[in-house]
């Protein structure tokens, strides 16, 4: 990634990081200026997923301009949707049921929230929280039934 987009966004981002208690109590994510996954949780689902972030990011060949679209809101439920996929997939190659049906449980109703608060106004997001992450668990449930 350019020094600019480093300096633009990467230093506040630093800075927001090192200073903002919020991440005393954990959240996990990938991180493009640095290339690297932050983990808090011990779920090897949300692992994959963050991991699938790092593999989307070497595919593409202008990391400043990718990483740009986290402030397009279709362009964060993009790159969400590409993760999960790659995280979905490892584990179908894997083949170990369980954790597939473990993952589709946690990275379904993760989804739904991105949806709720990319798409959504944020006067509604309150209001549609419970029914989004409903929703999402149950897609995410038969997905995981599905699995064979």
């Amino acid at each position: 990634m350019s020094w600019v987009f480093r300096v633009c966004f990467g230093f506040p981002y630093f800075l927001t990081y090192t200073l903002w208690p919020w991440r005393l109590f954990g959240g996990d994510c990938f991180v493009p200026f640095r290339n690297s996954v932050h983990l808090f949780s011990d779920h090897i689902a949300i692992a994959l997923h963050e991991a699938g972030h790092a593999l989307d990011f070497s595919r593409r060949r202008f990391l400043g301009a990718y990483m740009l679209l986290r402030f397009i809101p279709l362009g964060v439920l993009y790159q969400e949707f590409l993760a999960s996929k790659y995280a979905l997939g490892y584990l179908k190659e894997l083949g170990d049921k369980k954790l597939l049906r473990e993952a589709y449980k946690v990275l379904v109703p993760a989804f739904f929230t991105y949806i709720l608060g990319t798409l959504v106004p944020t006067t509604l997001q309150t209001m549609l929280l419970l029914p989004m992450l409903i929703l999402g668990h149950l897609i995410g449930r038969v997905l995981a039934f599905t699995v064979a």
